[in-house]
């Protein structure tokens, strides 16, 4: 005998001298073994119980089911008393095991309709993709995500994370809808669907009797009708309104749509602000914040200006009321705006489970063809966009010219010196803009020692108080021989502080520039909402331009769209000296330049084409809204920006 067979019988007499220990584990007597055959005959059996049209059996119909359902029980039941009492024989002994067999069948066939409540959920899931899901209609995966103009790479990025965590590579049924999505789709060969009916569709399955939606997107605002005949009121190109008009408002207020939603909750009382767009809004926003309105009671006023500009202008009379509903992002996640569009319309709306989502659902149960996700990614990094958007020269050609901008900029700077070590008599100057304070102090000899710039939040009279506070305390040997303050907000610097002098800004800027350019002959300006243009001659201010009740084209135009883009506004400014083909966006004003900065985003433009558009627009607002120039002769030969 070889070795290996050696080591072979070994290991067999080892093995049955383990089976003689009599383990639960062995299963030798064949009359201790549940019949396989047996087994597989039940299973057949109860699959005919459970889905009694499974079979297709011609016998087995609803006026002979108890005869036959009987029989299959029995028939079963017997088998299944028998099989089991053989698997629990040898631990429990022979009686014990035929009563506890008989137990444990009779439990099993009484929960027979609780199975096939549970087989009838598995069943619909299954022919929706999912038979894992409790229905139908379960939500098994969302997210609520802003993509910030990266529309492709945000769509790519959440297909990939779908077919990793859910679709697991098999098929599914897609189809993309909303403003941002029809030219992803086209180009990608995606089946779209209308978001309007998308929104109709998931409100008649989830909502049933439904008669008014009123949804607010991000720069949308939809009312639907759903009473009788279907009818949609929709705002056009501008966004007035919407979740971008109220993120400008909380930029202008200094805090986040969150907080402002709070604040809301606080108000004592409702100031009358425009409701057409962003614009006029901030024209009437910003003056009541720089006389010390609270911001809770602007806060409120602003939701009620969303309110009044949605019924106003898309409802136009038609009464809303009966069912309503309220979706969109605004709403689900600002209580206070809900309660404001409850108090104007005499009702109390509904904010659903998922309102997020209703129009992502109608899309989902609108979507008829099976798709596989990682074809919908090949298909996406396969699209190039047409960037049919009107495209402007860039800003600067090469490098160089870049580098050469920079450095003739970089000379006109003002004389500084280290304020650690300095002595003596100083100079104070505010500027209260419309958004900001500067504030700075300068040696007798008007060289630059300190300075501060922040945003007035809204609420001014600390952020100085603070600043001359730091002064006293970080340099008790300096004497402030005099102060002066210029802006919106000079009266009340002056009232609160006692500051000596109160300056006309005009005259503040022309001394400004006369340091830098001496015979300068043209100043242009441009704040956080205002622009000012003036003519020199003769050493004289000859004429002053001003943009009037919009402030559109003014710094918190672009910051607006900055934050709407998710960038601070110093690195959304730099990223368009990259840009390669700027998006020409015209001279408009903030509510109809969202449309068309959308617009873009569609087209293929991304953010760095979008800085320098908007940067671009900046400068045509000011050049043909407010100076109205037919020529670069206009303006004069030597010229000051501030």
């Amino acid at each position: 005998m070889t070795p290996i067979e050696q080591s072979i019988e070994s290991i067999v007499d080892g093995i049955l001298l383990d089976y003689g220990n009599g383990r639960t584990i062995d299963r030798l007597d064949p009359f201790q073994q549940p019949d396989k055959e047996v087994v597989i005959d039940m299973i057949g059996k109860l699959i005919r119980i459970v889905y009694p049209g499974y079979s297709r059996d011609k016998s087995y119909r609803i006026y002979n089911a108890r005869h036959n359902l009987s029989m299959l029980i029995e028939d079963v039941m017997y088998n299944l008393n028998k099989q089991i009492a053989i698997v629990l024989r040898p631990r429990l002994g022979e009686e014990e095991a035929s009563r506890r067999a008989q137990e444990i069948s009779i439990a099993f066939f009484r929960a027979i309709p609780d199975v096939r409540a549970v087989a009838q959920t598995d069943v619909e899931a299954f022919f929706e993709g999912d038979p894992a899901a409790y229905s139908s209609d379960e939500i098994i995966y969302s997210c609520y995500d802003r993509h910030y103009s990266l529309i492709s790479q945000k769509t790519r990025e959440l297909l990939t994370r779908l077919d990793k965590d859910v679709a697991h590579g098999a098929p599914v049924r897609l189809s993309i809808s909303g403003s941002a999505g029809m030219g992803l789709a086209l180009g990608s060969h995606i089946p779209f669907v209308q978001e309007v009916y998308a929104t109709k569709v998931a409100a008649d399955m989830y909502l049933p009797g439904t008669d008014v939606i009123i949804e607010l997107g991000g720069e949308d605002a939809k009312i639907l009708f759903l009473k009788g005949t279907l009818e949609v009121r929709m705002n056009g190109s501008c966004a007035g309104g919407t979740g971008a008009f109220i993120d400008q408002m909380a930029t202008l207020l200094g805090i986040t749509p969150a907080q402002m939603n709070e604040e809301a909750a606080k108000a004592e009382r409702t100031y009358t602000i425009a409701s057409r767009c962003g614009v006029f809004a901030k024209t009437d926003v910003q003056p009541l914040l720089n006389q010390g309105a609270k911001r809770a009671d602007v806060a409120r006023s602003i939701f009620m200006a969303v309110v009044n500009q949605t019924i106003a202008g898309l409802a136009q009379g038609r009464p809303i009321e009966g069912n309503v509903v309220y979706l969109g992002g605004p709403l689900t996640f600002m209580s206070e705006l809900r309660a404001c569009f409850d108090e104007a319309l005499g009702l109390t709306g509904l904010c659903p489970e998922n309102s997020l989502y209703f129009v992502a659902l109608g899309a989902a149960h609108q979507a008829m063809e099976d798709i596989k996700l990682t074809d919908c990614i090949e298909a996406i990094d396969a699209f190039h966009s047409t960037e049919s958007y009107n495209a402007l020269p860039p800003l600067f050609e090469t490098e160089e010219d870049l580098s050469a901008f920079r450095a003739r900029h970089a000379r006109a700077k003002v004389a500084r010196r280290d304020p650690e070590g300095y002595t003596g008599n100083v100079y104070l100057g505010i500027d209260f803009g419309s958004t900001t304070i500067k504030s700075v102090v300068i040696s007798e000899d008007g060289e630059l020692l300190l300075t501060r710039y922040q945003s007035n939040s809204g609420d001014p009279v600390p952020h100085v108080r603070s600043f001359l506070t730091d002064l006293r305390t970080e340099h008790p040997d300096w004497t402030v021989c005099a102060g002066a303050v210029t802006g919106y907000g000079e009266d009340l610097i002056r009232s609160a502080f006692g500051v000596d002098f109160g300056l006309v800004e005009t005259v503040a800027h022309f001394t400004a520039a006369k340091a830098f350019m001496p015979d300068v002959d043209f100043i242009i300006d441009i704040g956080g909402q205002d622009i000012k243009c003036f003519k020199i001659h003769n050493g004289v201010i000859d004429n002053i331009f001003l943009n009037e009740a919009c402030s559109s084209g003014c710094g918190s135009f672009l910051q607006t769209f900055a934050n709407a883009l998710g960038y601070d506004i110093a690195e959304f400014a730099q990223l368009g000296l990259a840009a390669r083909k700027p998006v020409d966006l015209g001279s408009r004003c903030t509510v109809f330049m969202n449309s068309s900065v959308k617009q873009a985003q569609k087209d293929g433009a991304d953010v760095t084409d979008i800085s320098a558009g908007l940067s671009i627009s900046v400068v045509k607002n000011a050049l043909y809204k407010v100076i109205r120039c037919s020529s670069a002769q206009d303006l004069g030969r030597h010229i000051v920006v501030q």
